[in-house]
């Protein structure tokens, strides 16, 4: 089963070169419902890409040089990042479906 590593301004640098797979990224937060409605769709992507998909979560009341420094001006936006580069990325609350059609073509399998 997939999880959700929860990064902060000091630990996501590191952890987005560093990365062998895929990472998707949600900026969201605590007080946004969609954003934690996506949880279980992001869940759910991630194992259709068994160890080639990492999702992880950034709070940007929390993480709020991160979230600059990627212009994020809304939650949930979701960013997927290859090789440590940003390949991809969308705004809102999506369904698997929209994940899929957004993301699919950047995910190395």
């Amino acid at each position: 089963m997939p999880e959700i590593i929860h990064l902060t301004d000091a630990t996501f640098s590191r952890a987005i070169q560093e990365s062998e797979s895929c990472v998707l990224v949600e900026f969201g937060a605590i007080w946004c419902s969609p954003c934690r409605q996506m949880e279980p769709v992001l869940l759910e992507y991630a194992s259709r890409y068994p160890g080639v998909l990492n999702i992880v979560k950034v709070d940007v009341d929390e993480a709020l040089e991160t979230t600059l420094k990627f212009g994020v001006m809304s939650v949930p936006t979701f960013i997927l990042f290859s090789r440590g580069e940003e390949k991809q990325r969308t705004s809102g609350k999506q369904s698997l479906a929209r994940l899929a059609e957004k993301f699919d073509p950047y995910i190395r399998s």
